[in-house]
Parts: C-alpha cells; sequence; structure tokens
C-alpha cells in the first residue's frame, strides 16, 4: 500500500503523526562550550517547525566524555535543561512533535574534546582512521552506568518538554561501537556472539522506555545498515538487530545514510536496496515498526517515490535548511528554493556554524540551478559598473550587455602579475566575450583576481536580467573555529563550590610573571589572591636580558641601540608580531629590573661573567655574560648579532623569585593558593571577566573567586601538551622533538599544559597565529650546553656530507638537522681547537673563551671550556676521539666514511683559499682539520624547552575578542601573552623570555589596579 506525504500515521505510543515527514537530525556545531543551546538554534529550530511531523533535534550527548563535536550540545546535567526546553517549546508551538536524539561518541570522541581524557569503548581498539586515538576498554560496571545514562538523558527530555527521543545507534558511535566486532572483542555479556553484542543496544532500548512516560511518548531508534571495517557490521547482522528491537517494542526506525535507495557498501556489486532486503526479510514485529528513509530527498517527486517503494517516512534534511516551509510549498504546489546566499542567512536563522559546514553543498547546488537559469534570461542591455578588493588595489570592471549577454567587458585598475603567462585583466574578459558566459576556467597563478573578475560579471549579467545579485559563497569571512584540543569548559555547580573569595585581582600562575604580576599589583595597594596548581612558586635556569640601564651602566654596556635591536628583533620574527610589545619592553626592562632584584637585597652582582663568588654569596649571584666580549667578536658585524645585553642568576633564578613572592606576601594583602587548578574564567553578560573557579586538589572540590579589577593569566605555554603543540607545531611531533619540562604540579605532572590557553579561549579570547617552539640547539651529547655547545666547527650529516653554514644561530642549526638523514648530524674538530673557539661568535649555547681556570663558585659559564671539560667528556663517551679521521668517522658510524673524508677534503681546501664557496661561512671560522687527534660529536634533534603562542595581547597586557576588542577585565603576561615572538624564538637577544615574563607581569600587575 502506498502513502501520500499529507497522510497521518499513529505509532505505537498512541501519539499521531500528521504528515510523513520529518525533519532529519543534522549537527549545527552551534552549542555553548558547557553543553548548553545557543539563543540561536531556539529560532533556527522553531523556523522550521510546522510543516514536518516531527523535527528530531540534533544529538545531544549523554555523559560529558561522549562529545564528538566542538559546539556539540549535551543533556548530562540538569543546567542543560533549560536551553533545550525552549527549543522544544519553539517546536512544538510551531506545530511539530519535537524529538531529541541521544548519543555518546565513544571511541569517536577526540581527547581534546573531553578535558584530555581517553575515549570509551567495548574494547580497547581504536578506530581506523588518521589519528585515532586508542579508546579505553569500559568496565562491566561503567557499562551499566552507561545504560543509565542514557536512561537518565531521557528522563530530562521528558523534564525539557520533548515528545520523544531518537536513540542513535548509527554512525560508528557508542551504540554502534557495541554491536560491531571490530570496535567490541569482549567475551562477556556484552560482546562475542552476535546475540551478546545486540545486548547493550537492547538494554538501553529498555532502559529509556522504562524511563519515559508509556503514553504518547515517541522511541525511535537510527542505525547505520552496515560497515566496512573488516570484521564490521554486515546487513544480516543489521536485520537481525532490527527484528530484535522491534520485539522490544519501539515507534520507528531511522535508515542513517548517504542515499534514499542505498544499496550495499560492504558487497557493491549487490545492486538490491537495503529497503527492498529489509522488506523481504521483516518478521512480524518489525513489519509493524514505521521505517523512515534519508538521504538526498530535495523534490517532492522524490518524497512521495520513497513512500511508494516501501518507507513509511521520509526525513528531510537539507532541503529544511534552506527552505524551512518545506513542506507547506510542496504540498500547495508552490515553487521551492534548493539553495540560499550566504546574506540570506539571517533571515533564515541559519547558524554561521552551520553554513561553514554545508556550505559546499550549497555551492553545488547553485551552480546545477544557475546554469538552466541563466540559459532563460532576457537581458536589458546597457553598461554595468561592478568592484572587487584585489591585491592590486580596488578593480572596477565595467560590462557592456546586449539582448543576448556579454558584449564587451573592460577592466580598469589592474596591473600586469608577474610570473602569469597571461594577463588576467584581457584575457580572462576575452573568454567570457568569446563564450558568453562565466564558466570559463581561470587564470592560473592569478585565481583571486580571475575569481573576482567573474563574480562582477555575475552580478552584472545579474542586474541586467532583473535578478537578485548570485550568490557569492566564496566572499564571507567564517567565524574562527574552535580549536580541536580545546574541548569543553567544565560546568561547575555551586554545591561543589568550597569556598568563595574576593579581590581585587586574581594572579593565574606563579612563575617568573605571576610572581611580578602578583607583586606589582600589591605594592598598587590592591588586594591580591594567586592561584598556582604547583605546592610554590615556580622557575627554571635564569638568563634574563637587560637593555641599558644603571645595572649594565656598571658593566659598561649601558650603550646598546635599541631601535636596532628592536628592528633585527622583529626580522627574525618575520614581522608577524607587535613591534610596541618589543619596544616598550626594550625601553623600559632594565628599571623594572632593578625593581626585581631588590627584593633580594643580599643578591651578589659579579663584575664579569668569570669573577671568583664568594662561599657567602655562591647559592644566589648574578653574573653579566660575555663580558667582557671575546676579543675577536664584534656583533654589529655579524650575520646573526646576539646583543650583549644578557645576564644569568646562578646557580639558577630561584631564589631571587621566592625572595619577590615572600615580599609581596610579606609587606601587603596577598594570598596565595598553591595545590590549585583553576579550571574556567567568569564572564559576565557585558563581556567583562569578573572571576574565576579552581580546583582545590586535596578535597576536589572548587573555590570560588571573584576580582573587582580583573584576572591575570601568567600560566606558561603548552609544551607538554602534545595536542595543542600537534595543532599549531606539527613539525615538532613530526621530527619527534621532544618537550623537557621539569616542574609539576601537585599530582605530579608537567605544569605547562595551556591552561591559559583554555581558559581565553572559552572566555572569547582570540589565540594568536604562527606561533614559535623553543627549538634552539646547543650541542650534542652533554647536557644544556654540549661537549662543545652549538659552536661552529665543521658539521657532516649520517651521509658524510656538509649541509650547512654552521655559523648561524641554534634556532637555524635545529632547522637544518631536521632535514638531514636520520635528522643528525656530526660536529667535527681537532687538537687546534683551543686556538680556534676565540675566533667564535657569542652566541646562546656558542663556546667562544678558552681557559684552564675555574672561577670559585662560578664555573658554570657555558661558553668557556677547557682541555680538562673535553678530556672528561671522552672518558663519558660523550664525544669520539682517534687518532686518524679514518678511525673517527668509523668509530661514529658515519654511513659513508669516504664521503665523508671527501668532505672534509673539500673543507681544508675552503680553509686555505679563505672563502668558503659552498656555503658562505665567515672565513675566520673556517678552520683546516689537519692536527690529530680528532674530535667528533654526534647530535640529534634538540628539546624543546617552551612551545610560546598566547592569546592574543598588546603592551598593556590586554587581551582580545575574535573581532579584537579588548576583553575587559583580562590581562595576560608571560609566554600566554601572545604576540610577542612568532615563527621560532628569536635569539639576538639572549634571556629574552624571562625578561619579557618579568616586565609584562610587572606591567599586567600595574594596569590591571589601574584599569588601563
Amino acid at each position: 500500500m502506498s502513502n501520500k506525504l499529507s497522510d497521518s500515521l499513529k505509532l505505537r505510543c498512541g501519539a499521531e503523526l500528521k504528515n510523513r515527514v520529518f525533519m532529519a537530525p543534522m549537527t549545527t556545531l552551534n552549542g555553548n562550550s558547557d553543553g548548553t543551546c545557543s539563543s540561536e538554534l531556539v529560532r533556527y529550530y522553531g523556523m522550521r517547525a510546522g510543516g514536518p511531523a516531527a523535527i528530531v533535534v540534533e544529538c545531544v550527548h549523554v555523559r560529558p566524555d561522549g562529545r564528538v563535536f566542538p559546539g556539540g550540545i549535551g543533556l548530562d546535567n540538569d543546567g542543560q535543561i533549560e536551553g533545550l526546553s525552549k527549543i522544544a517549546s519553539a517546536v512544538k508551538d510551531g506545530g511539530s512533535k519535537a524529538i531529541l536524539q541521544v548519543f555518546h561518541g565513544g571511541r569517536m570522541a577526540h581527547p581534546t574534546l573531553i578535558n584530555g581524557a581517553q575515549p570509551v569503548c567495548p574494547s580497547a581498539v581504536a578506530a581506523p582512521r588518521p589519528g585515532a586515538a586508542i579508546p579505553r576498554e569500559l568496565r562491566a560496571e561503567e557499562i551499566e552506568e552507561l545504560v543509565e545514562a542514557f536512561a537518565t538523558t531521557a528522563k530530562r527530555a521528558v523534564e525539557a518538554g520533548f515528545d520523544g527521543v531518537e536513540i542513535h545507534g548509527g554512525n560508528t558511535y557508542l551504540v554502534q561501537q557495541f554491536f560491531s566486532p571490530h570496535s567490541n572483542r569482549r567475551e562477556d555479556k556484552w560482546g562475542g556472539s552476535r546475540e551478546k553484542r545486540a545486548t547493550f543496544p537492547l538494554e538501553v532500548l529498555k532502559a529509556v522506555k522504562a524511563a519515559v512516560p508509556e503514553s504518547n511518548f515517541i522511541v525511535g531508534y537510527r542505525f547505520s545498515p552496515e560497515e566496512l571495517e573488516v570484521p564490521g557490521i554486515h546487513y544480516e547482522d543489521t536485520l537481525y538487530l532490527l527484528n530484535k528491537l522491534a520485539e522490544e517494542g519501539l515507534d520507528y526506525l531511522h535508515f542513517s545514510t548517504k542515499r534514499l535507495y542505498q544499496t550495499s557498501i560492504v558487497t557493491p556489486s549487490d545492486k538490491e536496496t537495503l529497503l527492498s532486503k529489509l522488506i523481504a526479510s521483516q518478521s512480524d514485529a518489525l513489519a509493524a515498526v514505521p521505517i523512515i528513509g534519508v538521504g538526498g530527498i530535495m523534490q517532492p517527486e522524490q518524497a512521495n517515490e520513497a513512500l511508494n517503494s516501501g518507507f513509511s517516512l521520509v526525513a528531510v534534511g537539507r532541503e529544511l535548511i534552506v527552505e524551512p516551509q518545506w513542506v507547506q510549498k510542496v504540498t500547495a504546489g508552490e515553487k521551492i528554493a534548493t539553495y540560499v546566499r550566504h546574506d540570506e542567512c539571517p533571515r533564515l536563522a541559519i547558524p554561521e556554524s552551520l553554513w561553514n559546514f554545508i556550505e559546499s553543498d550549497i555551492v553545488a547546488e547553485y551552480k546545477r540551478v544557475n546554469a538552466a537559469r541563466i540559459a532563460a534570461r532576457v537581458y536589458q542591455p546597457g553598461t554595468y559598473r561592478e568592484t572587487f578588493d584585489d591585491v592590486h588595489g580596488l578593480i572596477t570592471v565595467k560590462v557592456d550587455v546586449n539582448e543576448k549577454g556579454i558584449g564587451d567587458i573592460e577592466v580598469v585598475g589592474g596591473t600586469e602579475i608577474e610570473a602569469v603567462e597571461e594577463d588576467v585583466w584581457t584575457a580572462l574578459p576575452k573568454r567570457m566575450v568569446e563564450l558568453n558566459s562565466t564558466s570559463v576556467d581561470i587564470i592560473t597563478g592569478a585565481s583571486m583576481s580571475s575569481k573576482g573578475i567573474i563574480a562582477c560579471v555575475d552580478r552584472a549579467l545579474a542586474k541586467a536580467a532583473g535578478e537578485e545579485d548570485p550568490m557569492m559563497v566564496e566572499s564571507h569571512v567564517p567565524n574562527i573555529p574552535a580549536p580541536t584540543w580545546l574541548g569543553a569548559e567544565p560546568v561547575i555547580n555551586e554545591d561543589q563550590v568550597e569556598n568563595t573569595i574576593e579581590a581585587d585581582v586574581i594572579v593565574v600562575g606563579a612563575g617568573v610573571a605571576g610572581v611580578c604580576a602578583t607583586r606589582s599589583a600589591a605594592e598598587e595597594g590592591a588586594k591580591v589572591v594567586v592561584f598556582e596548581k604547583a605546592a610554590e612558586p615556580q622557575c627554571r635556569s635564569g638568563e634574563y636580558a637587560v637593555v641599558n640601564g644603571s645595572l649594565q651602566e656598571k658593566w659598561g654596556r649601558a650603550n646598546m641601540d635599541t631601535e636596532e635591536m628592536v628592528t633585527r628583533f622583529m626580522q627574525e620574527c618575520e614581522y608577524r608580531i607587535k613591534r610596541p610589545i618589543v619596544s616598550k619592553w626594550a625601553d623600559n626592562n632594565a628599571d623594572v629590573f632593578d625593581w626585581y632584584i631588590a627584593a633580594k637585597p643580599d643578591l651578589y652582582i659579579c663584575k664579569t661573567n668569570r669573577e671568583d663568588v664568594p662561599d657567602e654569596s655562591k647559592d644566589s649571584f648574578l653574573v653579566p655574560l660575555y663580558h667582557p666580549l671575546p676579543e675577536n667578536y664584534n656583533y654589529k658585524e655579524e650575520a646573526f648579532p646576539t646583543y650583549p645585553t644578557s645576564v644569568e642568576f646562578l646557580p639558577n633564578q630561584a631564589p631571587v623569585v621566592l625572595a619577590n613572592m615572600e615580599k609581596a606576601v610579606k609587606e601587603n594583602d596577598v594570598t596565595p593558593f598553591y595545590g590549585h587548578f583553576v579550571v574556567k574564567l567568569i564572564k559576565e553578560e557585558d563581556g567583562r571577566i569578573s572571576g574565576l573557579y579552581a580546583r582545590n586538589a586535596k578535597t576536589g572540590r572548587y573555590v570560588k573567586a571573584t576580582a573587582k579589577k580583573g584576572v591575570i593569566l601568567a600560566t606558561g605555554d603548552y609544551a607538554s601538551n602534545a595536542e595543542i603543540v600537534r595543532y599549531y607545531c606539527p613539525e615538532i611531533i613530526e621530527n619527534g622533538i621532544p618537550s623537557i619540562w621539569s616542574n609539576r604540579d601537585v599530582e605530579g605532572m608537567p605544569t605547562n599544559t595551556g591552561d591559559g590557553l583554555k581558559f581565553g579561549a572559552w572566555a572569547g579570547a582570540r589565540i594568536q597565529q604562527n606561533h614559535s617552539p623553543m627549538a634552539h640547539h646547543m650541542g650534542g651529547a652533554s647536557g644544556s650546553g654540549g661537549v662543545m655547545g652549538n659552536t661552529p666547527f665543521l658539521f657532516l650529516n649520517d651521509n658524510g656530507e656538509r649541509f650547512m653554514n654552521e655559523c648561524v644561530p641554534g634556532q637555524q642549526i635545529q632547522n637544518q638537522i631536521e632535514m638531514q638523514p636520520n635528522r643528525c648530524a656530526y660536529q667535527i674538530f681537532d687538537e687546534n681547537w683551543p686556538e680556534e673557539v676565540p675566533f667564535m661568535p657569542a652566541n646562546h649555547g656558542t663556546v667562544c673563551y678558552y681557559s684552564d681556570e675555574k672561577p670559585k663558585n662560578n664555573s658554570e659559564d657555558r661558553s668557556y671550556r677547557s682541555r680538562a671539560d673535553l678530556a672528561a667528556a671522552v672518558d663519558a663517551f660523550q664525544v669520539v676521539k682517534a687518532d686518524t679521521l679514518d678511525e673517527l668517522f668509523e668509530k661514529l658510524g658515519i654511513g659513508d666514511k669516504q664521503q665523508a673524508l671527501a668532505s672534509v677534503e673539500r673543507y681544508n681546501e675552503l680553509a686555505k683559499k679563505g672563502h668558503d664557496d659552498d656555503f658562505c661561512k665567515p672565513s675566520k671560522r673556517v678552520f683546516a682539520l689537519e692536527n690529530a687527534p680528532y674530535y667528533g660529536v654526534k647530535m640529534g634533534v634538540t628539546a624543546m624547552l617552551i612551545c610560546a603562542g598566547g592569546l592574543e595581547s598588546d603592551e598593556n597586557c590586554h587581551t582580545f575578542d575574535n573581532s579584537r576588542t579588548i576583553i575587559p577585565g583580562l590581562y595576560v603576561c608571560g609566554n600566554i601573552q601572545g604576540n610577542r615572538w612568532a615563527v621560532e624564538y628569536p635569539i639576538c637577544i639572549k634571556g629574552i623570555s624571562h625578561s619579557m615574563a618579568m616586565y609584562y607581569g610587572y606591567t599586567a600587575g600595574k594596569n590591571c589596579v589601574k584599569g588601563l
């Protein structure tokens, strides 16, 4: 018996459908970060209500660890009911049944969307897709809890006012994962045989039915018929499951397929439709369950044909996005739209997130329809002018239109484009005139200009034909999508809060930047609260750049040209940073450094970098690095200068950092909360950041802190968060560069995990582009300074070939080594090295001094080496020593020893010639290898210290939203402060990382209190 679209249908539960059309569930990616509904979705669903008998609202996850989509919606807690109830009301008030699809992503939930947790699955088998995480196998008791989670979510759906729920048992999500032999390898009651693998779907159905009203509440089930996985679900397995589900009693079954008349994807040669197979093999119970067909229904003829073929109902998807009144219009025989322009989205309540998802399909449909429409046009002759912005400026396109279409085209304002064989400004218009069509190939190498010209001609023809402008789907600027690593902002209920506190300023993170921000704000009279997830303030090493000022004047180094330095810094960052940030630091950091070290009045300050240090000061002293400079070094003559501005706290900076924190706490109103993990910021309706929530590691409960003045993020970098590193700097992962980070929180995990990026992004802050890993090579085999550092002796690769100008900084050395066979190199030098190192550059990591003397309590200078140092490295097998080069290369294991010998011979020739013809290394650093014994040090890839890329900021430590409007109440300093450097860590100013953290911590504290 065939059905009509307008036929009503009474379901098992007693609910009556007014027609045979459902709106298919389609993810809009428009939920809030906490899984609640955005206000946009109420209007979106409400506008489409009234036509379909029922609207299946997009899937909601039943637990937070089941979230699959950025912008996905949840119903895993009561706080999410209110938003969904507004959608249910809008749908029902419009005249349709409101059905909510419920699901759990299982192994398809990416860790970045579930707060870094490991996804769960029936078995620990990863999905067969690139980058899929290996899931954790569910324990038996957890499976019972999941069944209950579906039931609890169904109860919430009832409370929200929905007329039904649809269990999502398809699309490779958790319910399907239990039925699949690929993802379910269990041998208990939940897996093994096909019968046992069906247990979970059946138990979910039973639990959901038990949780909802028996009468007039719809319970449906969506399924994917087959899987391509091996082993995977075959259609006969699905038919078995559908019959079992039917026996339990449900209101409908819903295919999840791309095509209405889907055939087997497992056996492509089988041309029988899956619907036909279902009808042929269904039991009496299954025959009584309505079947919904879906897949590409746009026209009423397609829907009627589907009903005549055996489907009980049809689900319409994309058509109801572009034509909300689709059912009403096809019933009345009116013309329907099959595409929309991007600028129509607001009128049709299409969220931007959804438009970005469906845009390519809309473009394809537009092109299909437009071809027929253009052929039937009647043109009003005349000259039409259109413009577009191009890299060459504002371009005007004059189109002469006659009765047949394009008469002539003239482009005004274009200039010749280099590397393009054809002149786009004349060749492209000529093609369109000759063909009388805009369906022409673009000019290779000038695609942007080509598209602009074609779009102008399209608009001119549309106006001449009396039509609206054609859809310009490629012209819009999409919203910035949420990063894949971000995950959902946690929801903190007030009953989880153990303590509520108020302050003027809240500082998150007690590293160098956070400690300076704390002291600075407190000295402005503010009440300051500090949250740190470690047990005390955190720091490492101790190099600082200090430019000019009273301290440098003592050493005769207060003569630096800051404009020159800043310009060089900008160049190394490819002008992808903000100059005012660097300039303000360069002009003012010296005074702040004086303020910083004043917290420790007993700090011993050396006159040179090799001065003896008294015993009473050995635990905390300051040295001027490279002072005096090597006699053969002039930074102004270097291709890669390192400015002599750097100082170093030895043995490390911890005493100074702690002294600053102690001074802040002792002399001001400062309360530190150590062992507290900040999890989210509090944002007011006006956009202001007014506080935060922090988890107490001891109790597991939360502190709610509010700030009258603002919150300062000093949360550091994210080098220990592999997902964020992979997202912004994939080359780090691809090259196997490890992250080394010694600092641990009170739970034993690294402290640099990108927390501030998450807080900021959830609060709407924009993240800077072009992040910069700090991966500067310091040499091979022995600690942070290497045996001989990165000193530019001869470097050979694993094939024995010289491959670079060795006289470049460590960051550039690292870049070159990454491209070599086995990602390694060998540093080769001979017995004459003590005479050679004084000619080496005073760069970060380079040995440029020779001395056999060791200053008292001050022997850690990495720029000095002695023969005793090298002998110790040989004894420790950190450097290879040999009497001949042949023996050396044999011991080093270089793949092609003869090539290595030839490379040395060539290098010696260049040394004697006095010019490096091959790589242009400065001749004063090209030394022949002729004096035994010979030495070799293997250099692999280095380690990454930090990965810097923060929230977009400025010289006042502000943060910005995606429209680059200042976010009130949110300041940043340290490595979470963006726009300080980019692409890679610039090392012309050694120690700038700590120095900027100190300076902008100080600045953030002052500005937050003053509201600047």
